[in-house]
């Protein structure tokens, strides 16, 4: 993931980068057609529609699923997501030009347009090589396709200046939401600004860089990219303003090409720098996944042994004279394969000979394996040492190994690695898997949630100590139910909660139930469509519903939390609406078959669910036992802690007569039922100081609520909750209070006296 030239020396990929971003991101105009627009609005957001919303999760190529997904796009799309794809493939160099047009001339053949011969041109080269970053294709283009919707939903004064400020782009770019896509982040900041930014791809070796300069960067607490510039304008006067870092001089003092060429992604955006990266740069290793095949049943040997191994014994020990490229190894094991295996293919033996070169010597000291141990968990294993024979014995080709005390569920693995770590190979490179891997391990597939803070327990006018209880109610349960009559703020709570739950990584989405919210809704559901071939005509598409979308983002980014919370979840009918996922809310590490796409699906462990239930409406029902089992519930109600002390709180916070909260009190000791009493927050207003207002939500709030409630009864709902009622009850006169506002009180909020009031 190297920048392989010099600048200089790929001009047409950078006129036609600059050309992308005058003609898409400051206009609305095309690359391939000037003068017509392409790039408007509305065009994004059904890309992007497309693209992210309905991802074609079918086993089959990139290319072939992007077809299907615009088969039926107004030709505008079509164009732009084929103008799209060209951007993002200026940046990658280990992509041939044939490739990268097998990608995109589809897509401008259905859209009835030919390739430029300058931007043709612009595909004979790149700026940095991808390596196995080339399999996380679809999360850079989602990526892009997030990042243009976002920008083009700016307003134009907005856009052109944040495409003219480099500081306020990459800060623009690297709070998008994160996933598997650092190569496309530092790609698309160098692509627009290639003079401020690095043409380097991997965040870990610019780390890297940093690390061996760090002496030369005045300020360690700036950005990577801003610390790059620094040590740039440092070492310009010795090695000339438009030096590569990659250059052999410079390099070899940073790291050896070898360390540098390993392949991967997902590194973290902005990661500590200098003092704070990992000292071991572990991040650096390769993970491979070794498969013992027949052998497998020797797999408790490995693990007490302490080695891994691979039975080709049909070469003897390869130490002696071990090729430094698999192609030269190659050349003796093929033949001498192929003559035992006669039924095999040329191909086979590649495949056979590459595993045991990688065995042997492309792995390197350090990288790290994940071996399968036959009851669905992978052990992970550190390689200590070089390759060493072990004749006579059993998988002879070996490497040791320190067994780390840690291992991977596979049930906790996303679909993406499930499928790599089911490859037929013995051998297979995963290190695009690195930032799950390390999840997964950091976490043992049980993501440890972050706990209540000063902060947030000061914003709620709640203890740490209640707020961090109902945090293990979700670390356990992984999904959690506050009920309670209205005003009582369950969902300011819920969404507060989740905010700060994802504040360093994840997700938080909200969304509200009501009786016709249904399965189709809530999970997926076919949409009718325009048809935008045959006017008047309606198609229907199968669109993801939230709880799908969000599931998936979880599921490519296990190291972080992701939060749906569910507004009035016992407004909407909850059988009808989950469908299927009932099951899964109890069994998160199984897998169901999804009733219209036909998919397996299972709901991440880092998924969590916050749901809000009102208590006081007749008019709907409460939950039923299969769904109270798959929940813990939390009461919010006025009359039990923390919600009976949460206006007195917040008056005192305000420094504002509590008389508010004495009259609520005494309003629900006089109501004395909990799932009818009121909330706080009808009252809840600097405006509280004024007895007028006090009145004005009694009479319009307070009382229709409760005449409601007694509807049908003798209940004097004036005589006996009325302001004016409540106020004697508590020594008061009214008709004092109506001529005096309630002023603001000091010492710390404590009333003074009548006049206080």
């Amino acid at each position: 993931m190297k920048q392989l030239k010099n600048r200089a020396t790929l001009g047409p990929v950078y006129l036609a980068a600059r050309r992308f971003v005058d003609a898409a991101l400051r206009a609305d105009n095309s690359l391939f057609t000037a003068g017509r627009s392409i790039w408007e609005p509305q065009h994004v957001d059904e890309f992007y529609r497309r693209f992210v919303e309905q991802e074609d999760s079918a086993k089959d190529s990139f290319n072939n699923k992007i077809l299907r997904q615009f088969e039926s796009a107004p030709v505008e799309v079509v164009q732009l997501a084929a103008e799209l794809l060209f951007f993002h493939s200026l940046g990658v160099s280990n992509q041939g030009s044939d490739s990268k047009r097998l990608m995109i001339e589809p897509l401008l053949e259905r859209a009835g347009i030919t390739f430029l011969p300058d931007l043709e041109e612009a595909l004979q080269d790149g700026i940095a090589n991808h390596g196995a970053g080339l399999a996380l294709r679809h999360d850079q283009i989602q990526l892009l396709a997030v990042f243009v919707r976002d920008l083009k939903r700016l307003k134009e004064g907005e856009r052109l200046t944040l495409l003219s400020d480099p500081i306020a782009f990459r800060s623009f770019v690297f709070n998008l939401p994160p996933g598997r896509d650092a190569l496309q982040r530092n790609m698309l900041i160098h692509l627009v600004f290639p003079d401020e930014f690095e043409g380097i791809a991997s965040e870990s070796m610019k780390q890297k860089i940093v690390k061996h300069f760090h002496e030369v960067v005045l300020d360690p607490s700036a950005n990577v990219d801003a610390m790059l510039a620094e040590i740039r304008e440092s070492l310009s006067g010795e090695y000339g303003s438009d030096f590569n870092f990659y250059d052999d001089e410079l390099q070899s003092q940073w790291g050896d090409r070898a360390e540098a060429a390993q392949l991967g992604d997902g590194e973290e955006h902005d990661a500590p720098i200098v003092a704070e990266l990992q000292s071991d740069l572990s991040r650096m290793k390769s993970y491979y996944r070794l498969f013992l095949g027949r052998k497998s049943v020797h797999a408790p040997e490995c693990f007490t042994g302490g080695f891994v191994g691979t039975d080709f014994d049909i070469l003897q020990d390869l130490s002696r004279q071990l090729p430094d490229e698999l192609r030269d190894f190659n050349k003796e094991f093929i033949p001498a394969w192929l003559d035992l295996n006669p039924d095999k293919s040329k191909n086979s033996a590649a495949m056979s000979g590459g595993a045991l070169w990688t065995v042997s010597k492309g792995a390197q000291k350090g990288d790290r394996v994940l071996c399968p141990d036959g009851a669905g968990t992978y052990r992970i294993g550190e390689l200590l040492g070089e390759y060493y024979y072990a004749e006579g014995e059993i998988l002879p080709h070996r490497r040791k190994v320190q067994w780390l005390d840690a291992t991977i569920e596979r049930a906790a693995m996303s679909e993406a690695l499930q499928k790599s770590t089911s490859s037929i190979r013995t051998v297979s490179n995963i290190s695009n898997y690195r930032e799950e891997i390390e999840g997964l391990l950091g976490v043992n597939a049980s993501l440890d949630l972050r706990e209540a803070d000063a902060s947030l327990a000061k914003n709620l006018n709640i203890e740490s100590d209640w707020l961090n209880e109902i945090i293990d109610l979700l670390r356990e349960k992984k999904q959690i139910v506050f009920q309670g009559p209205p005003g009582t703020g369950k969902t300011f709570v819920a969404q507060a909660l989740a905010k700060h739950l994802t504040a360093f990584g994840g997700e938080t989405h909200l969304v509200q139930f009501h009786p016709s919210y249904a399965y189709e809704d809530f999970f997926e559901g076919f949409r009718p469509r325009a048809s935008p071939s045959d006017a008047g005509k309606i198609t229907f598409e199968l669109v993801p519903g939230p709880l799908k979308r969000i599931a998936r983002k979880a599921d490519q980014d296990r190291a972080n939390p992701y939060v749906l919370v569910i507004d009035e979840i016992n407004r909407g009918n909850l059988a009808k609406v989950f469908g299927e996922l009932y099951f899964l809310l109890e069994y998160r590490d199984q897998v169901i078959q999804l009733q219209y796409s036909s998919e397996e699906f299972h709901l991440p462990p880092n998924l969590f669910v916050i749901g809000t239930m009102n208590t006081s409406d007749r008019s709907i029902a409460l939950v039923d036992s299969a769904m109270r089992r798959r929940f813990y519930f939390v009461d919010f109600f006025p009359t039990h802690p923390p919600i009976d002390q949460l206006l007195r709180l917040w008056l005192r916070a305000r420094q504002l007569s509590e008389h508010p909260a004495d009259l609520l009190d005494e309003l629900n000791s006089r109501i004395g039922e909990d799932d009818f009493s009121v909330g706080p927050s009808y009252l809840m207003s600097e405006r509280s100081k004024d007895r007028s207002w006090l009145a004005r939500v009694w009479t319009h709030a307070i009382l229709p609520l409760l005449e409601e409630h007694f509807f049908g009864t003798n209940q004097p709902v004036e005589e006996r909750f009325g302001l004016a009622a409540l106020e004697r009850g508590l020594g008061q006169q009214p008709e004092e209070l109506a001529a005096v506002e309630i002023e603001e009180v000091a010492d710390e909020g404590t009333p003074t006296g009548e006049r206080a009031l």
